[in-house]
């Protein structure tokens, strides 16, 4: 028997006969407008604490890759918000991975600009629902 494989990102799938997929989400994107400190914060952090759709996209993800230390403990948190818990978290267990889960962009931003202010760097944000991730 072989294992079935389920995208991190279903919705954006085709039927065989090329109509688009369509699935339920257990979120509902809100709007993306950033304000200026938050679309600063994504410039200056997005590369480095982001986890790209395109990476989650692509074959074999291995989202420990992303840390500094790979083979540190790996701590989940799904719907970050505006990260207030994820940068305590991150924060408190310095010798941990922290992945948090969050698909509104604001969020991922406001998240940026508190691990900024905490000083940590053991965060990476990834915007897919988490059902379909683990």
């Amino acid at each position: 028997m072989t294992e079935r494989v389920r995208p991190a990102r279903p919705h954006t799938g085709t039927t065989e006969d090329g109509r688009r997929l369509r699935q339920v989400l257990t979120y509902a994107r809100r709007g993306s407008r950033l304000t200026d400190g938050q679309a600063a914060a994504w410039e200056r952090r997005h590369r480095q604490w982001w986890i790209s759709d395109e990476a989650v996209d692509a074959p074999g993800l291995d989202v420990r890759d992303a840390f500094h230390d790979p083979t540190r403990p790996l701590l989940v948190e799904i719907g970050s918000g505006i990260g207030e818990a994820t940068a305590a978290l991150a924060a408190a267990r310095p010798s941990c991975n922290v992945l948090a889960f969050e698909v509104w962009y604001p969020g991922v931003a406001q998240t940026f600009l508190r691990l900024e202010e905490q000083g940590v760097e053991n965060v990476r944000m990834i915007s897919v629902d988490a059902v379909w991730s683990m």
